[in-house]
């Protein structure tokens, strides 16, 4: 790699989602947002999309996991697709300013994180346009990763330096045009950029394309420089494209999965032998590759090759294996990790036929999760069922039923689901019934009791009253929300119970949302830290005033036998404006 890589990282200083859109014909806007997000219970990479469903251009409803997460209302139309780009920024992300009696923005705009305002985040609007100094969020934020791009505004345009601030250090940045163009050298980051994938590019910009030589380099969370993964060319003629021999990382390069895939661009296109190598115990080690062909003007796959699977990281090193044809898979293909694998149709067609055993998305070490069942002419038919390796041992835990409609395979009748995240220390699913393809009446959690129901019409909405675990539910953090619904929003009082390492089940906290199903909380409420658990068993106690905390916050140790000393001394008061 050293023999077509130029050695600029010496010159580097300490300073420095596929979206798919579719158009609906009833006032409806659908789109579909994938990205990666770290597991908070495993610390490792997981892809997850979201759908946005925007109502004739006012009410934006976002779902993830078949679930309404938030609904916001759209004053001036569409907002800007890459707006809001994780699930983390649609439950907390919030702009908050003025309008005109135009509906144009004015004046002083902060960005809030769950109803607080980021530190000195925002700027000045004028006749709707960003002016002047601005501290804006990266794409991809979220609270692993508060990454932030400072620099200055003209009409909306970005003129001058700007930098990249990633916890107080200056780690990239440089220089646009006074056309608003990427000039000169720059440091950018990777758009999932977090902790745990710190990986940026080191180049040249000419009239906002990239030129020469670039440099991909990364440093885990612990390690303070940065080191060379990989390299490449652009064309010098200004046209952005990838030339010659490159080093590449995979789309979630991580700590724990360092992928890199090493081999040759033609006029921009893949071509020829393509090897793929994971950084094994500090070994690159070459696990696959295979070899691009040309069809119609573009790289396809072709021939025998030798791929990872979804989700290839230290504990899930699994290998699929097979033969493509016109850039779609044909005949047998093997999982290399344990048994499994199936059949494609010898078209050319790519088409999964007959039996076949799957992986899931997600599947590792302390997650085996497998798929079985039969496709037919490339679509799950009948039953499916799902196994869970415990105790090597594989066992039955799930399975339901699919059947069609307008040509594609539905899940149909009752189903018995993994809850997200399911693994060796939460083994936790749910159960209930399918009415085309959305989840209807009550579903139960069967870890505990739990669960609910949701609308009858089939549109994913929770009613009534529920019995929900906490986001990050596991062995050691065994938290549950207990409360109503109305029309997908929480109302009512809304109690939080605690199950302790011994089993003992106790009230710990809990609080009032509005009564209106705005979703509001008010009044005094009860809160756990972000990082609650059997270790750690911190309350925080205040008052809500229109959805915001205001007034003195107190810190509580439940572990602490003295009531007086268990109020901790960072007491701390929240803005009441």
């Amino acid at each position: 790699m050293g023999n077509i890589c130029a050695i600029l990282y010496q010159k580097l200083k300490q300073k420095i989602i596929t979206q798919k859109y579719q158009s609906q014909n009833d006032g409806s806007d659908l789109q579909t947002f994938k990205f990666s997000i770290q597991d908070s219970t495993e610390f490792r990479q997981a892809l997850k999309s979201f759908q946005k469903v925007q109502i004739m251009y006012k009410e934006n409803k976002y779902f993830s996991d078949d679930q309404l997460k938030r609904i916001t209302q759209d004053i001036e139309g569409f907002i800007k697709p890459d707006a809001i780009s994780n699930l983390e920024q649609i439950k907390y992300l919030s702009w908050s300013g003025k309008y005109d009696n135009m509906n144009q923005k004015i004046g002083k705009w902060i960005v809030k994180w769950k109803d607080e305002a980021l530190n000195d985040v925002g700027g000045q609007y004028s006749n709707n346009k960003k002016q002047g100094i601005w501290k804006d969020i990266f794409k991809n934020y979220i609270i692993k990763s508060q990454v932030y791009e400072v620099g200055e505004y003209a009409c909306e345009t970005r003129q001058h330096f700007w930098k990249m601030i990633y916890k107080d250090e200056e780690i990239g940045g440089g220089e646009y045009n006074l056309k608003g163009q990427k000039t000169g050298k720059w440091i950018e980051l990777s758009d999932g950029y977090s902790y745990d994938s710190q990986v940026m590019y080191f180049g040249e910009y000419k009239d906002n394309k990239k030129v020469g030589i670039w440099d991909i380099l990364f440093r885990k969370n612990n390690e303070t420089k940065f080191k060379l993964i990989g390299c490449g060319s652009y064309s010098e003629g200004g046209n952005g494209i990838k030339i010659g021999k490159w080093v590449e990382q995979s789309e979630g390069f991580y700590a724990d999965s360092q992928i890199t895939y090493q081999g040759e661009y033609k006029n921009g296109k893949k071509d020829g032998r393509w090897d793929i190598f994971f950084m094994n115990n500090n070994q690159n080690e070459l696990i696959g590759g295979g070899s691009y062909g040309e069809e119609d003007g573009a790289a396809i796959k072709v021939g025998e090759w030798t791929e990872l699977d979804s989700g290839f990281e230290n504990r899930k090193q699994v290998l699929v294996q097979g033969v493509y044809q016109q850039e779609k898979k044909v005949g047998e293909w093997s999982i290399l990790y344990r048994k499994g694998g199936g059949f494609y149709d010898k078209r050319s067609l790519g088409i999964k036929i007959g039996k076949w055993v799957e992986q899931s998305e997600g599947f590792y070490a302390d997650s085996q999760i497998t798929y079985q069942g039969e496709y037919k002419i490339g679509k799950k038919d009948g039953r499916w069922d799902i196994f869970f390796m415990n105790n090597n041992q594989d066992e039955l835990i799930g399975g339901g039923s699919y059947g069609e409609e307008d040509g594609a395979a539905i899940k149909v009748g009752e189903w018995t689901e993994l809850d997200s995240g399911f693994e060796n220390r939460k083994q936790v699913l749910v159960q209930g019934v399918y009415q085309q393809e959305k989840k209807i009446g009550e579903w139960s959690i069967l870890y505990r009791k739990g669960g609910g129901f949701y609308d009858e019409r089939g549109s994913g909405i929770k009613i009534g009253k529920w019995v929900e675990q906490s986001e990050d539910f596991y062995a050691d953090s065994q938290i549950k929300y207990h409360g109503e619904y109305k029309n997908g929003k929480k109302v009512g009082r809304w109690d939080i119970w605690y199950e302790d390492e011994w089993g003992f089940v106790k009230k710990i906290g809990g609080g009032s949302y509005d009564e209106v199903g705005e979703g509001i909380k008010f009044g005094q409420w009860i809160e756990l830290i972000n990082d609650f658990d059997d270790s750690k068993q911190i309350t925080q106690k205040g008052e809500y005033k229109n959805g915001k905390k205001v007034g003195i916050w107190d810190d509580y140790d439940l572990q602490e036998n003295d009531p007086f000393q268990s109020v901790r001394k960072n007491q701390w008061i929240r803005d009441e404006k």
